[in-house]
């Protein structure tokens, strides 16, 4: 009998409701991972790439090239994309971008493959050579075509590797620009201005690719380490995504007292850049730090990025790590619309410097009254007692008080004049008047005077 009452008691008994916290617990919830693919082309790029692949993690690294022998020295750490052995038999293009362009036509349908569920792109190029300039277009094209954002990082050939170099280069740009979201220029030639001139040419180089592989994997690790203001994948987008193209990217670390400081004049001081960007359109800025990230820090690195352009779209975020004890690292990746000719700088600077500046006429003129207001103000006699100024404001009103009874008697003047003035009718009037009075005159003297007869009198006859 007590085992049916327990039973009746049970079915008698609300069914419990489930939880959001159980039916969360024991699942596993996948967040959608951005899918990062890092693509060096030609034989710059391959070897740009793979210095890089050592130090990143989290993205996945392809060299593509022509040059099957190439691949094989660059192949450690990276997957390799051989493409164009019809056109170049598994050589080089030869400093021919037609031949690199060609060959990458032939292998579309695969490259477009390449970059099948891709989220963020990244070319890499030595542009001046055959395979990479040649190729990037197709490889910028497929990309996007495939739903990706594209980034391009570009290095320009030395000066002293001629002009023909200088124009391949260019012309990749033209071709490759429409298909890119944003672009990184970075010039060779700043590595003299860096390093000594004695430092080889391999470790030169290698220089520049560690500078690239810091900012790239700092940019890397906001999107998949939460921070305490999180920066996602979408946040990039809607940075990547404007009509600006010139893209800014650069990290800082700084320790110490006036750690804050330091970081906020070096933000903005990449020594790979030929040009800093002077009003960036999109920022993205990520600070990250240890516990004792103090709030007046973050004031004073966000206010220098903002001043550089208070009409910016500005996406920030915060990340505070255990590694960071002590330290203050900034990443920073902005868009411009300032897109100089990089290839074209240094000539264009020169025939400046020897065309004489003219300033225009309205600057002079600006100048001229500015100066004659000093002279003028310079001359004028300084007032030292209020009595001064009271009696110049007085003889300033009586003059005033002159001038408008001048004015009011030319005006009276000009009245009495136009009264004065005589119709063509009144004219003929007098004449008429005057013609009378001088007939009545003439009338007088018709008959002379000794004819004349008086009243009463009168002329004898005589007969004959």
């Amino acid at each position: 009998m007590a085992q049916e009452k327990k039973k009746v008691a049970k079915e008698k008994r609300p069914p419990k409701r489930k939880t959001a916290k159980s039916s969360l617990q024991g699942k596993k919830i996948r967040l959608p991972r951005t899918k990062i693919k890092i693509v060096g082309l030609g034989g710059g790029g391959n070897s740009i790439v793979r210095e890089i692949a050592s130090k990143i993690k989290r993205a996945d690294f392809v060299i593509a090239n022509t040059d099957l022998q190439a691949l094989r020295k660059f192949a450690k750490g990276c997957k390799i994309f051989h493409f164009g052995q019809r056109v170049t038999h598994n050589l080089g293009a030869g400093m021919d971008p037609f031949l690199g362009e060609k060959a990458a036509r032939e292998d579309k349908p695969r490259i477009e493959k390449l970059f099948q569920g891709v989220d963020f792109t990244i070319l890499v190029a030595s542009l001046g050579g055959g395979t990479g300039s040649g190729s990037l277009p197709i490889f910028a094209q497929s990309a996007k075509q495939a739903g990706s954002l594209v980034l391009g990082i570009f290095t320009l050939p030395f000066k002293f590797e001629g002009e023909k170099k200088a124009i391949i280069a260019k012309e990749s740009l033209e071709k490759a620009r429409e298909h890119l979201n944003g672009l990184i220029l970075i010039s060779n030639e700043k590595i003299f201005s860096l390093l000594d001139k004695k430092t080889p040419l391999q470790e030169a180089l290698s220089h520049i690719n560690k500078i690239l592989s810091e900012c790239l994997g700092s940019l890397i690790e906001v999107f998949y380490s939460p921070g305490f203001i999180n920066i996602d994948f979408s946040d990039l987008r809607t940075i990547l995504r404007g009509k600006e193209k010139l893209a800014y990217l650069h990290t800082a670390l700084a320790e110490g007292e006036e750690r804050a400081e330091k970081v906020a004049n070096l933000i903005f001081q990449n020594p790979l850049y030929e040009t800093k960007p002077k009003k960036p359109k999109r920022i993205l800025f990520n600070i990250a730090g240890s516990k004792d990230l103090k709030i007046s820090e973050v004031e004073k690195i966000a206010k220098a990025i903002y001043e550089k352009n208070p009409q910016a779209k500005i996406i920030f975020g915060i990340s505070q790590k255990g590694s960071y004890d002590k330290k203050l690292k900034v990443t920073l990746f902005s868009l411009s619309n300032q897109e100089k000719d990089e290839l074209g700088e240094k000539k264009k600077s020169a025939l400046k410097s020897k065309i004489p500046k003219r300033e225009s006429q309205k600057k002079a003129k600006k100048k001229f009254s500015l100066k004659r207001e000093k002279r003028e103000k310079k001359k004028e006699p300084q007032l030292k007692s209020p009595k001064e100024v009271l009696e110049k404001e007085k003889e300033k009103e009586k003059e005033k008080e002159k001038e408008e009874k001048r004015s009011l008697l030319k005006k009276a003047m000009k009245k009495k004049k136009i009264l004065l003035r005589r119709n063509a009718l009144d004219l003929k009037k007098e004449a008429k008047k005057v013609e009378k009075e001088i007939l009545a005159q003439e009338a007088k003297w018709d008959t002379p005077a000794f004819l004349r007869r008086k009243k009463g009198l009168r002329i004898p006859i005589i007969n004959s």
